[in-house]
């Protein structure tokens, strides 16, 4: 293993941390907090890509 592994990780780097977008797999609870709506679930989300992909 490279010994500077840490530093080209970023690992312990907490403003490269808040930088990152992590995935979350869309669900029918809105993670945004509405309750009035349904979001797409993973399943709808997963049929409408294949249809964009073709």
């Amino acid at each position: 293993m490279n010994p500077d592994q840490c530093e080209i990780s970023h690992a312990g780097d907490e403003e490269y941390a808040a930088q990152i977008w992590y995935w979350s797999t869309p669900i029918e609870n809105c993670l945004d907090g509405r309750t009035d709506v349904k979001c797409t679930d993973y399943s709808d989300w997963t049929t409408a890509w294949q249809e964009i992909k073709g």
